[in-house]
């Protein structure tokens, strides 16, 4: 089983290529004309011929012209990786197309069988990839490569299934995917929606041919929080495999004998369990142990089918280090020692998994403990969550492998109550408009992971260093004097955080007059949340092309009370605002007291994505709130 992401060109320059020593591709390929392309990708083909059992060879036959520094940096070096115990890669062909047409070999030593390098925690020796260093490429030049990849073991035997991407962030100006299949056996496809990938088939040989074939495709321009490219770009899906629910058994067999139980790790659960007194507690307890205790970390991929089936959960325990099928194995093992029913689940965390046809779209792997007539989903590789599953992880294809076969489902999407932030501050006012504050921050969600992560892996001074950048907009001069965090290892209540701060100059203090804005006007609230990672603002284009994905639905509420100095009195408060959509809403209200004023602020977020027909309202919603 091998996902296949390839792109499709022109046929007959390859044909008219044949035997030259120049080679002259079309003019109109210049930044004037794709102005936000760093490389354009002229011809790029791949004839897959696939086996009866599995087995097939695919090769891909590219041209790509570089337009910028960052195209060059990009295309300069390309890669093919490939695990030895499945398929092996071949390059047949690789050169440098020079603007003028001149035609540069790239020497065999440019061509090289290497390690895949090691990542921050995954260091592979059994996965290799073809190395192609391309010399002397020039803004103007392209590159072209031929390349095969032959499988020789599937994991899933007799089966064939891919993933063909037909967009990406460049353009691709033809592209063709041709599937060469035997008569008997049996298929599904899923088209793009939009019928611009073109379909033809016919007969040959013995087998039937099928041919996907798109041209003029324009980039895919990032945005901020969009989803992820394989969501939105124009893709087909292939598969011979039957159903959900053979994908589910099969999996299940790899997994079934690992899940024994040895001594120590008897000693060690029952070490756990102490103090435990409901189900959830027993599932919590080991949740925490897998997650803190078992570094997400991998050093090889072996076995029969390595990169697929997990380590015997004996083994994991012993090392105290997994990728996320081992980690998740071994939960499953000392739940199900317990008496707690649970198996491994297939996922994808960073992009949807379409239902429609089985087709391996999965990173991941994490576990579903039976509760009633469903499910309980628990990922542990994710460290400082207090949940057993991260926010992030919502509205996820998920497929639960169990003896008798399930089908794709996808994680619940929770209520904004689940994602909070609750912030409470009051503030002492002075008579020369400084003042001494104290704020109190509790988290929920994706923001109690947030504190537990600035608590267990910051050093006190960078924390403080953090928070006193997040008040600079209270006024001049604010300075932290004290930060006390509760335990971070305290899994049972959210974390709770204590700020203790002052400012020279915070309020306009005119004669007898003092004039401020609201200390948490300025964004100093510990922000919105509205999703998982960076990307800059997700409110900053005045429109989008794709939607904004949020993760998740929050809540975040900030309660500010600011007293005032003897002999002053309230004179001016501002208005009392609501604003609420479809998939916002913010409300603003204001109490005058005799010497202080009460403010709240509370913004929900209803909904984890927005689509671009919205976006405008949105960030009009948005814009207003802020200002």
């Amino acid at each position: 089983m091998k996902r296949v992401f390839v792109v499709l060109g022109i046929v007959l320059i390859l044909v008219g290529c044949a035997g030259t020593k120049t080679i002259k591709l079309p003019e109109n390929i210049t930044r004037d004309n794709f102005p936000n392309a760093n490389a354009v990708v002229v011809f790029d083909s791949s004839v897959v011929d696939v086996q009866p059992d599995g087995k097939f060879l695919s090769r891909e036959h590219a041209i790509i012209k570089i337009l910028t520094m960052k195209g060059k940096a990009e295309y300069a070096d390309q890669t093919f990786s490939y695990y030895t115990m499945y398929d092996t890669v071949r390059v047949i062909r690789a050169r440098v197309i020079k603007e003028d047409g001149k035609i540069i070999d790239v020497p065999r030593e440019n061509i090289k069988d290497v390690k895949i390098p090691a990542m921050s925690k995954f260091f592979l020796p059994n996965v290799r990839m073809k190395k192609i260093t391309f010399p002397d490429v020039e803004i103007g030049d392209a590159i072209e490569y031929i390349v095969e990849d032959e499988m020789r073991a599937p994991p899933m035997e007799n089966n064939y299934d891919a993933m063909v991407m037909f967009q990406g962030t460049d353009p691709i100006l033809h592209q063709v995917y041709v599937l060469k299949i035997p008569m008997d056996v049996k298929w599904k496809v899923y088209n793009d929606e939009d019928g611009m990938v073109k379909y033809t088939n016919k007969n040959e040989k013995g087998k039937s041919v099928h041919i996907w074939e798109i041209k003029d495709v324009p980039g895919i321009i990032r945005e901020p929080l969009m989803p992820a490219i394989t969501d939105v770009a124009k893709k087909i899906l292939i598969s011979t495999v039957p159903s959900w629910k053979v994908w589910s058994k099969w999996y299940w067999g790899l997994c079934k004998d690992k899940f024994a139980v040895n001594d120590t790790m008897i000693a060690v659960m029952d070490s756990l369990l102490k103090g435990t007194k409901t189900k959830m507690d027993t599932i919590r307890a080991i949740y925490h142990y897998v997650a803190d205790e078992v570094r997400y970390v991998g050093t090889t991929m072996s076995g029969k089918k390595g990169g697929y089936e997990p380590f015997p959960a004996t083994k994991t325990f012993r090392q105290k280090y997994g990728v996320c099928r081992d980690k998740a194995a071994l939960m499953v093992a000392m739940l199900r020692h317990l008496g707690i029913e649970a198996y491994t689940v297939l996922t994808n965390p960073a992009m949807k998994v379409e239902k429609e046809i089985p087709v391996d779209q999965f990173n991941h792997a994490i576990v579903a403990i039976k509760e009633g007539d469903w499910y309980i989903f628990s990922d542990p590789t994710v460290q400082f969550c207090k949940d057993l599953l991260a926010p992030y992880e919502q509205n996820r294809g998920v497929l639960v492998c169990t003896p008798e076969g399930e089908d794709l489902a996808y994680t619940e999407i929770l209520p904004p109550d689940s994602n909070t932030s609750n912030v409470t501050a009051i503030f002492n006012l002075n008579e020369d408009g400084g003042f001494e504050a104290e704020i109190n921050i509790v988290g929920k969600g994706m923001n109690d992971m947030g504190l537990r992560m600035l608590a267990k892996m910051l050093s006190p001074d960078r924390i403080k260093q953090i928070f006193e950048g997040s008040f600079q907009s209270m006024g001049s001069g604010v300075a932290i004097d004290t930060i006390i965090f509760s335990d971070p290892q305290d899994y049972t209540k959210p974390v709770n955080i204590k700020i203790k701060l002052s400012a020279d100059e915070f309020a306009l203090v005119q004669g007898k007059k003092m004039r401020f804005t609201s200390p948490f006007s300025g964004g100093s609230s510990v922000g919105i949340s509205v999703g998982r990672g960076g990307g800059g603002d997700p409110f900053a284009l005045e429109k989008r092309n794709y939607p904004l994905y949020l993760y998740s639905k929050s809540k975040s509420i900030a309660v500010e009370r600011i007293k005032i100095p003897k002999g002053y009195r309230v004179v001016q408060i501002p208005e009392d605002y609501t604003i609420d959509s479809d998939f916002m809403t913010v409300k603003s209200t204001w109490k005058r007291k005799v010497r202080s004023i009460e403010h709240k602020t509370e913004f929900i977020m209803k909904k984890i994505e927005i689509m671009p027909e919205e976006y405008p309202s949105a960030r009009k919603a948005m814009k207003e709130m802020q200002e």
